[in-house]
Formats: structure tokens, sequence, C-alpha cells
């Protein structure tokens, strides 16, 4: 079977001149639903590969050769993961600039780093019960650990995921979000990572840190990917917990005019003077001040933590009165020392 090759003359808008090679197997569709225009081959580009489609089809002659990775949609629906070799041959005088493109099943190439791969990685993944993968620079997989087949609703054997791609086992949309990832950990030559949920064959779900890190064979280019999906569903579910009770606390606080203030005092001829700003947790910092004189007597703090600079406490707030209930709060000194106490007194602010 050869692999089709589409030839376009690169006017406005690009015509396609000619097809060779057989073209149902690849996207479903025959030369003449091509030829025809029934079917536009530029259409069938993944919308995250448009970039790639736009310097196809233009006149551009800054690269003229090479191979990259496409997605392209087949008549049933699904996206195919393709290997397309162009070349751009120049114009003639009067002529449009010429288009040879040439199409692989990504899962049909044998690359020469695949070999390195293997070798190197896969005696590493075969006896972990953690979820590794291995894949090529054309995000075909090689080789899976024995727990990866968990979390397709395809096939239970990991034999059956190598030679496929993500597109063949999960739905379209985490799978854009694999590739994606994959590309960026091609392109920036770094390891990347992403949290995601995803549902298990057994209909429960699971949150996945999906990391991929690039491999380099012994030139020094990217040869592939080495996944590796740790399950963090426990994790996960106990900080949403955690943010729920936070969420609900804050929200009793409120209702209940509780909150955490800051009460800065000042020496003054024997007095106290004392200035309570609201501490705002999401915020780190002071809100406006709730009242701005507040006056006691000295004997009413222990002499052994004098000077005061600063004490934080927990209280009830009254806006109407202009009063704050302390209930509990730890003082600071100037020379840094600090320690909790506990009160039932109740400041009022001075008219």
């Amino acid at each position: 079977m050869l692999n089709p090759t589409f030839c376009f003359a690169l006017s406005d808008p690009p015509r396609l001149v000619s097809v060779r090679g057989t073209t149902e197997a690849l996207l479903g569709y025959s030369q003449r639903d091509f030829l025809t225009a029934k079917v536009n081959l530029k259409d069938l580009i993944h919308p995250d590969d448009a970039g790639m489609a736009d310097y196809f089809f233009s006149n551009g002659l800054e690269i003229r050769t090479g191979c990259i990775n496409i997605r392209l949609r087949h008549a049933d629906g699904r996206i195919r993961c393709v290997k397309g070799c162009f070349t751009k041959k120049p114009a003639r005088a009067g002529e449009n600039v010429v288009l040879e493109l040439t199409l692989e099943d990504a899962r049909s190439v044998r690359e020469p780093g695949d070999a390195f791969l293997l070798t190197s990685f896969k005696p590493l993944i075969e006896h972990t019960n953690d979820y590794i993968y291995i894949e090529n620079r054309n995000h075909v997989i090689l080789a899976v650990s024995p727990a990866v087949p968990f979390l397709t609703e395809v096939v239970k054997d990991p034999a059956e995921l190598v030679g496929k791609t993500i597109y063949d086992l999960v739905p379209e949309a985490i799978a854009d979000l694999s590739y994606e990832l994959a590309n960026r950990a091609f392109a920036e030559n770094r390891s990347v990572h992403q949290i995601r949920q995803m549902a298990a064959q057994d209909g429960s779900n699971h949150w996945l840190d999906d990391r991929k890190y690039p491999i380099t064979g012994p030139d020094g280019k990217i040869v592939g990917i080495l996944g590796v999906v740790p399950d963090i569903t426990e994790y996960v579910e106990s900080r949403l917990r955690l943010r729920d009770s936070e969420e609900s606390l804050r929200e009793a606080q409120s209702i209940a005019g509780l909150g955490s203030y800051w009460l800065d005092i000042n020496t003054d001829g024997g007095r106290v003077r004392m200035s309570w700003t609201k501490y705002s947790e999401s915020k780190k910092n002071m809100s406006a001040p709730l009242t701005d004189g507040l006056l006691c007597s000295i004997l009413t703090i222990d002499h052994r933590w004098l000077p005061i600079s600063r004490m934080r406490c927990l209280a009830r707030a009254n806006a109407s009165t202009r009063s704050i209930g302390l209930f509990a709060g730890q003082t600071e000194r100037c020379d840094g020392c600090t320690a909790w106490g506990g009160w039932s007194s109740t400041f009022r602010g001075v008219p």
C-alpha cells in the first residue's frame, strides 16, 4: 500500500492538482473525494495544528522540505496522528509554488530512536505498579507498565497498547491535553506536567498528575517521552475537603461576627492608646481600621510584657457600638517575645 501524496498549486486559494497512493486507509476518503472537492484536506487538520496548515498552504519558501507531526480527522470522526513530509518547489515564471505532501500513519513509522528508547527504558517500567509509558517523537506508545491499562476504556492487556496513540485510547478532549503537553516537552526540552481528572475502566474518577520527560538520544536530539502518571486522587480529595472546611469556617465566622484582628498599642502618659484593624488571611494584609481610638488602663496588661508593640487576637466585632470583645490573643513585645493569653474583657471605643 502506497502512502498518499497530495500535490497542490499554491494559488489563492490552493488548488489540488493530483493525488497518488491510497487515501482510504489513512483518512477514510477516496482520491475522487479529494479531486472533486467533496473533501478538502486542509479542513481535516486538527484546529490546534492550524498554524502548520497555514504554512503548508502558503507561498513561503523559508523551509522548503521537512517532516512534521500533524493530526487529521478520519472519515469516522476520530483523530489520526500522522507524519507529513513535504517539499515546496519554487515557482517558474508565471506559475504557482508547488507543494507535495506525503502522509503516513504515525503508528506505522519506525524512527531511528525507537530502539534506543526500548533498550534504555523498557526494563525500568516492566516491574512497577506506577503508570509509566514510553512514546516516540510521533506520539506512538512503545512500551507501558502493567498498571497503565487501568486508565483506558479500550484494552486490558498492556501489550495491546503498544503501537497506538493516545487518541486510540481515551476521549478526544483528554487526548488533546496529553498531546499538547508532549509537544511542550519536545519544544521546551524540559519536563512538564498537568493535573487532570479521568475516569478509569471501573467507572471511578481519578486525579492524575501527567508528567512528561523528554528523552535525548546518543546524538543529543530528543527521541521520545518518558511519561509518568502518579495517581494523586487521595491527595487532591483531601485538599478539596480542607478547602471546603475552611470556606465553611470563614462563612460561620462572618455570620457570627468573628474575625482575626490586630491590636496596635502606643503608650502615652500612663494610658494605652490602641487601634484595631481586621486581618485578612486571604489577602495577607489588614483592611481599613474598625475603630480609631480605643483606650484602656495600663494596669489591664501584665507589666512584664510592656512595652507591647502588637497584639493579635480572636475577637467579636460590633460595628454599631464600636466595640470588640476579646476571646484569645497573642501579645508581641518590642523585643520580639510573644505569649498567648485569654481575655473576657470588652474594649469599647471612646466617643
